[in-house]
């Protein structure tokens, strides 16, 4: 029997995912090839990259002219940065997911728009792709809820793992060409383009509500790309006070380290400072009484940088390790958190013992606190194939005891 060949076109954890799932559950019916994005340049960062990870697993690379003009081809978009034009395909198996409650938010910037226009709800759809732009018959839909404190990245998060998880209920009524699909409503349909936002020219406008300004700061916190600017500062979040503003919107009524206070239409707002260099020289050094400043200040302190580094993390590249202890123990930190790129604090632990030749952490991190030692990270490698490579007998001796 031929296998039928699957063809993920898109980027980021939900194409992953989802290509490990096919591998996973359909292995001996599907053939699975793969077509990346042109900003993937095969190494992990916020996300997984698609690109990567076929390399790792072995799943073919093609054109979108390869799969043409194959009649049983399932194609799925998933994240996709090209328009698909149907008519070139002479199989009708063409499916997307569209991060929007459709036929709301066609188009772009979909991790923004909803959070700055107000919305409280938000959702994913799985549709049938035709010549227009995300006008497909819908197969499937989620709504969840968009909080007030909700930022754009998180947001995108969101999204990912809804639409994970909606294809994962969907592949097999989608491979057995046992889904159905209904037009979508005229009602409520709304598109935007890329010239929506200029993320080049972001700008807040303070002559609104705390509402209003809260959303829009919502919208374009994005750490991994950018973050809002307010008065010139870059601000992380926001926190709706009780008094009501009793001066011009936007003027600034407090100034400290940790935060600005300005009026409103309504209420005043503050607006907390982006402190992450700061908290992460913090780290390095392992400054306890500093960090102690940012904890009593109620900074959070759990931000990562963009490749995922937690303070933890950075405190044990840095052998920190009674800051570490700090973390551990006062502000009960994970001590099985990993970066970006699956690599958890005890593989950089390892690490640092295997250059180092010192085990005496490593050995006390791994009696008191029993990390998972059988993870691996994006590259498939777990803990004990890295001690192997970095090749410190005593490293791998002390790990031996945990196999």
């Amino acid at each position: 029997m031929m296998k039928i060949k699957i063809c993920i076109a898109g980027k980021n954890n939900i194409a992953a995912n989802i290509a490990q799932y096919i591998l996973d559950h359909y292995k001996d019916d599907v053939e699975l090839i793969a077509i990346f994005n042109q900003n993937d340049e095969g190494k992990n960062n916020f996300q997984k990259s698609f690109k990567a990870f076929c390399r790792l697993k072995n799943i073919p690379e093609v054109n979108l002219s390869d799969v043409y003009l194959d009649e049983e081809l399932i194609f799925l978009s998933l994240e996709f940065d090209k328009i698909i034009k149907p008519e070139l395909f002479k199989t009708t198996s063409l499916f997307n997911i569209h991060f929007s409650l459709l036929p709301e938010y066609k188009g772009m910037y979909t991790s923004a728009l909803p959070i700055l226009h107000g919305k409280n709800y938000t959702g994913v759809t799985l549709h049938k792709i035709d010549k227009g732009i995300d006008t497909g018959d819908i197969i499937d839909q989620t709504q969840f809820e968009i909080t007030n404190s909700l930022k754009s990245e998180e947001l995108y998060h969101l999204y990912i793992d809804h639409g994970t998880e909606m294809i994962k209920r969907n592949i097999d009524r989608i491979i057995q060409k046992t889904y159905s699909a209904l037009p979508q409503k005229t009602e409520y349909s709304t598109y935007y383009s890329a010239s929506a936002i200029d993320y080049r020219n972001l700008n807040i406008n303070l002559n609104q509500t705390a509402f209003q300004i809260q959303r829009q700061i919502n919208a374009f916190t994005f750490p991994s790309y950018q973050l809002p600017l307010v008065h010139e500062l870059s601000i992380y979040n926001t926190e709706t006070l009780s008094d009501k503003s009793t001066v011009k919107a936007g003027k600034i009524l407090a100034d400290t380290v940790f935060f600005i206070d300005i009026s409103t239409i309504d209420y005043n707002l503050r607006l907390f400072k982006d402190l992450r260099k700061e908290l992460f020289d913090i780290a390095k050094e392992g400054n306890i009484m500093e960090f102690d400043k940012f904890v009593n200040a109620g900074y959070d302190v759990r931000q990562r940088s963009k490749e995922g580094w937690d303070i933890a993390i950075i405190a044990a590249y840095n052998d920190r390790y009674e800051f570490l202890d700090h973390l551990l123990e006062n502000i009960h930190w994970d001590y099985n958190t990993i970066n970006n790129n699956g690599t958890t604090l005890t593989m950089y632990l390892m690490t640092r013992a295997s250059f180092t030749s010192n085990i005496d952490y490593l050995e006390k991190f791994l009696k008191e606190k029993s990390p998972n030692l059988l993870s691996t990270d994006f590259n498939g490698k777990d803990i004990w194939e890295y001690a192997v490579e970095y090749n410190n007998e005593k490293v791998i001796n002390l790990l031996d005891n945990y196999k």
